[in-house]
């Protein structure tokens, strides 16, 4: 019952003057999520994504807040029609674990046995009133006058699920991991990384295999998978066992299995010496930490690799012994054997193995730098992207005759420059099945994840750059894939957030979705501020990410739809993790 009053405060006229029913529905008025916490200010900046949704994890609680969301008892809540169980309910406020069977969709919300739903997702969100001066003001969208002015009253989550590989955690030390995900049917799930002091290892697909050992720690590492899908790592130990060539540690390469020759100093592995000072089966050490001149603990730094067919490896990195981006092109077949410049460094001269090719060094046009990526397409023409650090630039280019070690000139004379401002670091790249080129990058001078798209290989003359993401600084630690919807490839980028280092909500996630011109990409973010033209989302994990790289992939998740899994280290006190988040 609905009583009007008249205003007149004569004892007479403040009574009753007439009453009449209404329907009286249940209204959202706030969500609460563990997100809401990261941003208390404004907690929908990152409590909900571009689009409007809230980034959810299974068994995580969520608590509604609003009017007539319950009689007492008889609310039931669904997200994408799964039931879930509440555990408090009230007029103005219910609460729920996120069931672990969840899937990502709209939140239908009953308040009685008798259903009356919830109206957010019902009503019309252009509904609008306009004053006498002018001003329209809409009923049920929700502006937060930060980064996102496109929000609305609508109620639906993106339900994320978390796999972590050592359970509660390990108090040995995890760092550098690198973490990719087959492209065959088999969709395999891997990590290369350092465990401990002293080892390197992978685990593919929740398998943990020890690849090699040392006196000290490892550095950066490269993972990939080729289409067999056979998997490929590389791990950078830089001691010095004591003087003289052979007793630093070395660059390795590893292939399909772990060698005869893999032990630490404490006798961990399967060899009987340590296996980073020692060649063994199905590895090679490329490149020794000694450089001709002196040690380099970390030589060999932001290693990538591409593999393709059953073998063929491309990979690239920077060499900060002679200050050059190196390449290097190979193969990996059965009987332990390798080819090209895939090869056991002579511990002679500058200790690196032959047939490598120089991208860039300190003399090129089109300069050196820590952080590149490396493709190849379809037709063998392999791609580049690095970071020209004397000229503060992103540079692309490409290779015809990759596999032909006398065609390094070739990197050089067909670069071009894609982007300025100390764009191009922690820069990733992904090929296209119709060879289309994505490259993700952090853009420095403004703190931003930015996207190009290249047509082909050698229309880098047509790149189209945008902005992604660019609230507070963000876009570091970058992977990228891409997945054909039937339609279009969609680009998936993974990164890190360093306004959040040391901090839940340090890992996001962005996808395109305005396909309205599809060779011509648009702005995820202007002026710091959401366009809807990408999906871009924090990651709702419970546990804090280390600032190293954020892998991407894609795989089939319980519901047998694929969608982005992401992989990322943790360190939680004293325990560390490796993790995967996938949603579902």
């Amino acid at each position: 019952t609905f009583k009007a009053y008249n205003s007149n405060p004569t004892t007479a006229n403040a009574v009753a003057s007439s009453s009449m029913v209404v329907d009286v529905v249940p209204y959202i008025s706030k969500v609460t999520t563990p997100l809401s916490s990261i941003y208390t200010s404004t907690p929908s900046a990152f409590n909900r994504s571009a689009s409007g949704v809230y980034p959810i994890g299974t068994g995580q609680t969520v608590t509604l807040t609003g009017y007539n969301l319950s009689t007492g008892s008889g609310t039931t809540v669904t997200i994408g029609g799964v039931s879930q169980t509440l555990t408090t309910q009230s007029s103005t406020s219910v609460s729920f674990k996120v069931a672990s069977t969840t899937k990502s969709g709209s939140l239908v919300l009953n308040a009685s046995t008798t259903p009356v739903a919830a109206t957010n997702n019902s009503n019309i969100n252009t509904a609008n009133v306009v004053t006498s001066g002018g001003t329209t003001y809409y009923y049920d969208q929700q502006p937060n006058n930060l980064n996102n002015m496109n929000l609305t009253d609508d109620v639906a989550f993106d339900v994320w699920t978390f796999n972590t590989l050592f359970g509660t955690g390990t108090s040995q030390a995890i760092r550098y991991p690198t973490f990719k995900v087959s492209t065959d049917s088999t969709q395999r799930v891997g990590f290369a990384y350092d465990y401990g002091a002293q080892d390197f290892y992978v685990n593919d697909n929740g398998t943990p295999i020890m690849l090699d050992g040392s006196y000290t720690q490892w550095y950066d590492t490269a993972f990939a998978y080729d289409a067999t899908p056979h998997f490929y790592a590389m791990g950078v130990n830089g001691d010095n066992g004591g003087g003289g060539t052979t007793n630093w540690a070395n660059n390795g390469f590893y292939a399909w299995q772990a060698g005869n020759q893999t032990a630490d100093s404490s006798g961990g592995g399967t060899g009987t010496g340590i296996g980073a000072y020692t060649t063994g089966t199905w590895k090679r050490f490329i490149e020794n930490a000694y450089d001709g001149t002196s040690g380099v603990s970390d030589r060999d730094q932001y290693p990538k690799i591409a593999a393709t067919g059953s073998g063929q490896i491309y990979m690239s990195y920077y060499d900060s012994g002679l200050n050059q981006l190196t390449f290097r092109y190979g193969t990996v077949a059965a009987s332990n054997t390798f080819t090209g410049a895939l090869g056991n460094e002579p511990n002679t001269g500058t200790c690196s193995y032959t047939g490598s090719q120089v991208i860039a060094n300190s003399a090129s046009t089109y300069g050196v730098g820590q952080y590149s990526a490396i493709g190849v397409t379809s037709t063998g023409v392999a791609v580049a992207a690095w970071y020209d650090q004397a000229n503060q630039r992103l540079v692309y280019s490409y290779n015809t005759q990759p596999t032909s070690a006398t065609s390094s000139s070739q990197w050089q004379t067909n670069a071009t420059a894609i982007d300025s401002n100390f764009a191009g670091w922690y820069v990733d790249l992904a090929v296209d099945g119709n060879n289309g080129i994505h490259i993700a990058y952090y853009a420095a001078g403004t703190g931003d994840l930015k996207y190009a798209y290249i047509p082909a290989y050698n229309q880098a003359a047509s790149a189209t750059v945008v902005t992604v993401d660019s609230f507070l600084s963000v876009g570091s630690d970058i992977g990228i894939t891409t997945y054909y919807n039937g339609t279009n490839y969609v680009p998936y980028i993974s990164y890190y957030m360093p306004s959040f280092t040391q901090a839940l909500g340090s890992v996001r996630v962005a996808w395109r979705t305005d396909f309205s011109t599809p060779a011509t990409p648009t702005n995820g973010a202007v002026n710091d501020q959401y366009t809807g033209n990408w999906e871009v989302m924090t990651i709702p994990s419970s546990n804090i990410a280390q600032d190293y790289r954020v892998g991407i992939g894609i795989k089939t998740n319980l519901s047998g739809v694929n969608s982005p899994i992401l992989g990322y280290s943790t360190k939680n006190g004293s325990l560390y993790n490796l993790e995967t988040a996938q949603l579902q």
